[in-house]
């Protein structure tokens, strides 16, 4: 991806279940800010808190920072960790789990999807006069980082599965293929917003 990642740290958010908007709206509001410029922010600010609160995206926990202190590895690598973990991976009953992944993978995917649509549409209505384009710049690729952070916390859940058994294992596989088309879509788009915030940055008529 060729955008320049403003910021890699994904903000910490409330956490509660978020729901994400699918359709873009088209009104304009105050201080010069669009619509769909508020709709995209909204839309990836909750999509980053979707992924924390379902918890896809985790931090290290003191425990896990203190093995790689001491050991110079992240824990031991037969042990579930993060999301495997909270799904347990390596021990549920196989149905369930990958039920389970299959359901966060969907849901995943349709809320990046949404947010990419926010973003496109934002992209079919921006000026050059737009305020604040780098915050949107900068909320959308956070809302890529988190879906990326994601869909490895997916595969490796899904080797922990892959381990014990095949079954359900090539459906799952077929979901993570589909997330990673819109994850390509997603860093498209990125790199158009990035390329426009570039472009507003070197114009003369607003420098």
């Amino acid at each position: 991806m060729r955008s320049v990642l403003i910021c890699l740290c994904v903000l910490t958010l409330p956490a509660g279940c978020a729901t994400i908007s699918m359709v873009p709206g088209s009104a304009s509001v105050g201080n010069g800010t669009s619509q769909e410029q508020t709709d995209l922010r909204q839309a990836a600010r909750d999509y980053v808190a979707l992924t924390e609160s379902e918890d896809w995206v985790q931090s290290a926990s003191l425990l896990d920072l203190a093995r790689l202190l001491v050991d110079g590895v992240s824990g031991d690598s037969e042990t579930d960790t993060g999301y495997s973990a909270v799904i347990e991976a390596s021990s549920a009953d196989i149905e369930q789990v990958t039920m389970r992944l299959a359901a966060d993978i969907d849901l995943a995917k349709k809320g990046l999807a949404g947010v990419t649509e926010y973003a496109d549409a934002f992209i079919a209505t921006v000026s050059p006069e737009a305020e604040g384009l780098r915050s949107d710049v900068t909320n959308y690729e956070r809302a890529l980082i988190a879906a990326q952070k994601s869909r490895r916390s997916f595969a490796e859940a899904l080797t922990r599965v892959a381990a014990r058994t095949d079954d359900g294992v090539a459906d799952v596989d077929q979901k993570l293929a589909e997330f990673d088309t819109v994850i390509d879509e997603a860093r498209s788009t990125a790199d158009v917003l990035a390329d426009l915030y570039a472009g507003i940055l070197t114009d003369p008529a607003v420098s």
